[in-house]
């Protein structure tokens, strides 16, 4: 993994971020994107139509607008993301959310799969002890990158392109706040995450971790 290249990841994510324009479409055309889509990471979509406005809603999250830039292509105006859609024979059949400088596709699924990781996420945020493991990876999470030896191969790509682009202000953070002492379970919440209270020698922070569908480290954040 030493060799990764982060210009792709930065050509694309330039690409999300620049200004899209807004065309109109028929209303009734929005019927055909209309559905669930399920994501590698066992993430589903759910695209719906609102007063004549398609929406994106991730489990977890709330629903976000899309906005029309061409035919099966739309955009977020709240963050810089689109989603696109394929069709087969006419026929939407998936869609990719272009984010964060990655292409995160999904197949057209069930009801019941949207459903089924709604209740899974309800009843992770329920949980009163962190997932097994969870502790002890954010502590060599944590131990590695202050000492700037991310073990990427835990992580999936995208999360692997922001812990290097942010390695260098992650391990000047953790230098000053010296060793750490523990870490304290304080809630799970219906994004995905375990957060702890991390006490170190030199202060406390809230940190967060959150795992993908195969088990590895999708999410994982430091905050005051």
């Amino acid at each position: 993994m030493d060799n990764f290249d982060a210009t792709p990841v930065a050509w694309k994510r330039y690409e999300q971020m620049r200004p899209r324009t807004e065309i109109d479409v028929d209303p009734k055309t929005l019927d055909a994107y209309v559905g669930h889509f399920a994501f590698a990471d066992s993430q589903v979509a759910e695209i719906g139509v609102q007063d004549g406005q398609l929406t994106m809603r991730l489990v977890g999250q709330p629903a976000v607008e899309l906005f029309p830039e061409a035919r099966d292509a739309f955009f977020l105006k709240a963050v810089p993301a689109q989603v696109t859609f394929r069709r087969e024979r006419s026929t939407v059949t998936a869609l990719t959310l272009h984010q964060h400088g990655h292409d995160h596709r999904a197949q057209r699924c069930s009801v019941r799969q949207f459903i089924e990781a709604e209740l899974a996420r309800k009843a992770h945020a329920r949980r009163r002890q962190p997932l097994n493991g969870s502790e002890s990876t954010l502590t060599r999470m944590l131990e590695e990158q202050r000492a700037s030896t991310p073990d990427y191969a835990r992580m999936t790509d995208e999360l692997e392109a922001l812990v290097r682009e942010q390695l260098p202000l992650a391990k000047a953070e953790l230098t000053r706040l010296g060793t750490l002492q523990s870490l304290t379970f304080r809630r799970a919440t219906e994004a995905g995450f375990d957060v702890f209270d991390a006490r170190f020698a030199n202060g406390t922070v809230e940190a967060g971790i959150s795992f993908s569908g195969d088990g590895r480290v999708n999410g994982f954040y430091l905050r005051p």
